[in-house]
């Protein structure tokens, strides 16, 4: 049972990649008129609504995988403009210390 659920959780995963990975290309011809949204609010699982530099520095990363996986994609999607956030959404000195502006990309 459990490698069944293990094996569910792993399908999930592909299909939500496969079906993001879809849908930026299905707007990569649509100008600049368009914003992507990386994540909303992004919370510490551990430690709800309370500021971590670990899940500070992961929420970073994922930001960044955001950039890469949409300027992949081709298009307008080289220069689309991104919305991202810090940690929590949270105007304290320590999360806003800890954002990092994505890189360009690849």
């Amino acid at each position: 049972m459990l490698v069944l659920m293990m094996l569910n959780l792993k399908l999930s995963r592909i299909e939500r990649k496969l079906c993001e990975t879809n849908r930026r290309l299905f707007f990569s011809d649509i100008d600049g008129r368009l914003i992507f949204e990386s994540y909303n609010e992004i919370d510490n699982a551990f430690d709800t609504w309370k500021y971590g530099d670990v899940a500070a520095e992961q929420l970073n990363e994922l930001n960044q995988l955001f950039v890469n996986v949409v300027r992949n994609t081709g298009g307008y999607n080289e220069q689309r403009i991104f919305d991202g956030s810090n940690f929590i959404d949270s105007e304290l000195p320590n999360a806003t210390g800890a954002f990092k502006l994505p890189k360009r990309c690849c």
